[in-house]
């Protein structure tokens, strides 16, 4: 089974760590990057992945401000 992960990053090189991570398993499919968090919302609802890193610092809406609209969604 594929385990389908995005990420909710706006530091391209903690970004980049976490990318070359999760490539490196091939059970796991990188399937999104959303480096603000109306974005990082509007894709977890567009993707739904099965885990989502996710920064708690992010520009618009931050890391609570996301779990708490998608605990509703």
């Amino acid at each position: 089974m594929v385990t389908k992960i995005m990420v909710a990053e706006d530091n391209t090189s903690v970004f980049s760590c976490y990318q070359n991570f999760l490539s490196k398993d091939k059970t796991i499919e990188f399937i999104g990057h959303a480096s603000d968090g109306d974005s990082a919302v509007e894709m977890y609802k567009r993707k739904n992945p099965d885990l989502m890193l996710l920064d708690l610092r992010l520009p618009k809406k931050n890391g609570l401000e996301i779990l708490n609209e998608l605990t509703n969604y």
